[in-house]
């Protein structure tokens, strides 16, 4: 009995033994794929670079960099980017963990969200980044051709849009001409917008403007250029290798000339001017290129293919021959008008550069910097021509002062300046003591030596009282006899 208890016993721990192992192996936790394969998975960081800002339209590039454990580069990894949810492409990382793809922004400006994703490649886990760009309106700049054509023909105008960080294809460019509307046109693949004008202006120059509009994607830009417009029973333009030629026309006191300042002319064609005398004057003469045409009221210059000049001047019709050298035929006619117009009144700045700029000789044309004498106005060269000569710098203030009085001790610093420039002999005065003169306290300090050369020289004299007055203004007759003498001095 005892022996077959033990062995009840021993067979009911056996069948407990049996049962233990399938439930334990039943009810055991999974393991992971790490731990199935024998190998771990690896975090990754995936970091956006390139630019925060581009423009509208413009091609960029926008770079992502992998990296695991601790900033390893992991390289030959697909990376995808998108740009608000829509995928741009994909770029595969280089040795350095770095994938690079060119993307062409969103054409109208804003915020736009940009990602790039890494979708996981075992034992490497995915990993993503993303960023703001701002897109902004590009930059443009707008070229504008010249143009000619015969007046009642057609000209052809262009105008090239340019940007330098997108297309300008399609965009639309509105001409005028001489300040009215003549149209739009369309920029094709290149930039370039051509309109056909029908010219209805006359012979001439006319402005040309051009102007994009500001839009969506680019902001605006405009420019001007030059229409030449042919006469009408032209055929063809001047031969493109001649250059517009120039004539300088200029009129003295008591009249005008027109048109006058610089003209432009078109090579081989002709320009007609009108000279017209004020009330109270006649017509004194007309000078071309250096040679009287006589008391003229209307010149014309044919086939012009070379620069000329054309200058007026004019004189009282109650005016005399006599008077403070006026009756002397072979002086300048300009010195002649000085001394037989009004030779009491007060002498201007402008008449005395002038007339000195005439009897230096010098043909040159100048330009100045006066902010009060206008482009190509009568008197522009000679102005420039004294301040580049350092014969008169103005008044001041970048002042030429043209119809302001000339003081005695201005005329004589002028004309010591001019006698210096055309090489005359100025010692005569280092001997001349003016300090003797009732009123030689009132001489400027800068003014002295150039007042002592005057009155050495025979120039400038006293009042008859024992006075220099030279403070009070020169006058045109006085100034006319020094004119006489320097001229005498210079032929000599």
């Amino acid at each position: 009995m005892k022996k077959n208890l033990t062995r009840i016993l021993s067979l009911l721990a056996c069948a407990c033994f049996t049962l233990v192992l399938p439930l334990t192996a039943a009810f055991a936790l999974p393991k992971t794929t790490a731990q199935t394969t024998g190998t771990e998975t690896i975090i990754t960081t995936l970091t956006l670079g390139g630019t925060s800002s581009v423009h509208c339209g413009q091609q960029y590039q926008e770079s992502a960099t992998l990296t695991y454990d601790s900033n390893t580069a992991l390289s030959g990894k697909t990376i995808t980017f998108t740009v608000n949810g829509t995928s741009v492409g994909t770029a595969v990382t280089n040795g350095s963990g770095v994938a690079t793809l060119t993307i062409t922004a969103p054409s109208t400006t804003g915020k736009y969200t940009v990602a790039a994703s890494f979708g996981g490649e075992s034992p490497y886990l995915w990993s993503s980044d993303s960023k703001t760009l701002v897109v902004t309106k590009n930059d443009t700049s707008l070229s504008v051709s010249n143009a000619s054509g015969n007046s009642g023909g057609t000209a052809s105008l262009t105008a090239t849009l340019t940007s330098g960080t997108t297309s300008t294809s399609g965009k639309t460019v509105a001409f005028t001409v001489n300040g009215a509307s003549v149209g739009t046109a369309t920029t094709d693949a290149s930039g370039k917008a051509t309109l056909s004008y029908p010219i209805t202006e006359s012979t001439g120059y006319y402005p040309i403007t051009a102007a994009f509009t500001e839009d969506e994607s680019c902001l605006g830009s405009s420019n001007s250029a030059r229409l030449k417009v042919l006469e009408a029973e032209s055929a063809t333009p001047a031969p493109e290798q001649h250059a517009d030629q120039t004539i300088m026309a200029s009129a003295g006191d008591g009249g005008s000339i027109s048109p006058s300042g610089k003209v432009y002319v078109m090579y081989g064609f002709r320009k007609s001017f009108t000279i017209t005398a004020n009330d109270g004057y006649e017509i004194a003469d007309v000078v071309v290129d250096g040679k009287s045409v006589g008391a003229v009221s209307t010149y014309t210059f044919l086939n012009v293919r070379k620069e000329h000049t054309i200058s007026a001047s004019f004189q009282e019709t109650s005016a005399g021959s006599g008077g403070n050298g006026g009756s002397n035929s072979n002086l300048p006619l300009y010195i002649r008008n000085m001394a037989n117009l009004n030779p009491t009144g007060d002498l201007t700045r402008v008449a005395l550069i002038d007339a000195l700029y005439r009897l230096s000789g010098d043909t040159g044309t100048y330009t100045g910097d006066y902010s009060d004498v206008p482009s190509g106005i009568w008197y522009e060269s000679a102005s420039a021509w004294a301040a580049a000569n350092g014969i008169d710098e103005g008044t001041g203030d970048g002042l030429f002062a043209a119809r302001e009085s000339v003081t005695r001790e201005q005329l004589a610093v002028i004309l010591w300046n001019f006698a210096n420039y055309m090489g005359l002999d100025v010692s005569v005065g280092e001997d001349t003591n003016i300090l003797s003169y009732n009123d030689a306290a009132s001489v400027s300090d800068d003014a002295f030596e150039a007042l002592q050369w005057a009155c050495g020289a025979g120039l400038l004299t006293d009042d008859g009282s024992g006075n220099l007055n030279p403070q009070e203004p020169a006058t045109r007759g006085t100034v006319a006899a020094i004119l006489q003498k320097l001229a005498e001095e210079l032929a000599n």
